[in-house]
C-alpha cells in the first residue's frame, strides 16, 4: 500500500469512534518512521552511494556520471528537490540516497526533510481523518481504500508506459 494511502486510511480509520484509535499516535509514528527512514536512507546512501558505482552488479544501475549530473542538480535544487518529493510515490524513496551521494550535507536535508514529512504526515492524515468522518467513507470504507490505491498508482503507470513508449521508439 502506498504511503500516501496508509496514512491516509489510518486516520480514516481513526476517525471512526468504534475503532478507539488515536490519531495522534498514528501522527507520532508516521513522523519518526518518515523521517527515521529517511535519516537511514541518507546515510546508507552517504555509505556506500559513490562504491556501488564501481560495484560490478550495481555499477551498471549507478554510474558516476549520473552521481555527477545529481550533484549538480542538488547544488542548484536541493531544497526544493527534497520538500517536493516527499509528496511523489515513487521519487521519495530514491532522494534521500541520491542526496547523500551528491554530498549533500545531513545537517541541509534534515531541516528540509523534517519539514518535508510534517506537512505530508499532516496533510495526509488531516485528509484521512476529514473525509472518514463522512457517513459514505465509514459505510464504504473498503472500495475508498481500494479507489486510493488506484489513484495513487496511476502516475507509477504512466511512467512505465512512456518508458516503454520511448524504449520501443529508440528501438
Amino acid at each position: 500500500m502506498p504511503g500516501d494511502s496508509l496514512l491516509f486510511a489510518a486516520a480514516a480509520l481513526a476517525a471512526n469512534p468504534t475503532y478507539h484509535l488515536n490519531i495522534w499516535i498514528f501522527i507520532a509514528i508516521f513522523l519518526i518512521a518518515s523521517i527515521g527512514g529517511d535519516s537511514l536512507n541518507f546515510f546508507f546512501g552517504k555509505k556506500v552511494g559513490n562504491v556501488l558505482t564501481t560495484h560490478q552488479l550495481f555499477g551498471k544501475f549507478i554510474k558516476q556520471s549520473d552521481l555527477n549530473k545529481a550533484r549538480g542538480f542538488f547544488d542548484k535544487y536541493g531544497a526544493m528537490a527534497i520538500f517536493l518529493a516527499r509528496f511523489m510515490p515513487i521519487i521519495r524513496t530514491f532522494v534521500p540516497f541520491v542526496a547523500a551521494t551528491s554530498n549533500f550535507s545531513y545537517s541541509k536535508f534534515v531541516k528540509y526533510n523534517v519539514s518535508a514529512c510534517v506537512t505530508w504526515v499532516l496533510i495526509c492524515t488531516g485528509a484521512g481523518y476529514f473525509f472518514g468522518n463522512i457517513p459514505f467513507v465509514k459505510e464504504h470504507f473498503s472500495l475508498v481504500v481500494l479507489g486510493i490505491i488506484v489513484i495513487s498508482l496511476i502516475p507509477a503507470v504512466i511512467g512505465l508506459i512512456k518508458g516503454k513508449m520511448s524504449t520501443s521508439k529508440e528501438a
